[in-house]
């Protein structure tokens, strides 16, 4: 009896925690990235990543470029691929005004922390949730404007 009972136990305790670890995965550590391709004939390219912590609380961000001059901000936007949407978050500098980086560039434009606070337009005051929302449904993507291109020199819509 007591060895059925312990084994009753462990199989409950084992339970528990295969659903606990089941909560766990399907919360925050979501990966999203998005190829920076260059519009208009620019030769420019690159690359977002973006990786959600655990809690859903904070998305971490890394935008790398190649062949770029004289750039001036990069944001997330939303709207779905092909179409130009509103300003969701800034990226570089992460907040405004836009800030020059004269003449070539090649390398990390900008990496850091996006949380609910830093959300702007349509989400701001909504959570970082909102945003993630946009990512999953393809209605978001990274940008890098320049002097040349200031609507936006390089684009990629932002997926898992």
């Amino acid at each position: 009896m007591w060895k059925s009972r312990s084994l009753s136990l462990l199989l409950a305790s084992l339970l528990v925690l295969a659903g606990a670890a089941v909560v766990l995965a399907g919360e925050g550590g979501k990966h999203y990235s998005a190829a920076l391709d260059g519009l208009g004939g620019s030769k420019a390219h690159g690359k977002a990543t973006f990786e959600l912590n655990k809690e859903g609380t904070v998305l971490h961000y890394k935008i790398t470029v190649e062949g770029i001059e004289d750039l001036t901000m990069s944001h997330i936007h939303l709207a779905p691929a092909g179409k130009d949407g509103p300003i969701a978050a800034w990226l570089y500098p992460s907040a405004p005004p836009p800030k020059m980086k004269e003449g070539k560039f090649e390398g990390t434009l900008a990496e850091g922390n996006i949380t609910a606070e830093n959300l702007q337009g349509e989400l701001q005051g909504k959570p970082l949730g909102a945003l993630i929302e946009k990512f999953d449904a393809g209605e978001a993507y990274a940008n890098i404007h320049t002097n040349a291109k200031p609507v936006g020199e390089v684009r990629g819509q932002i997926h898992k």
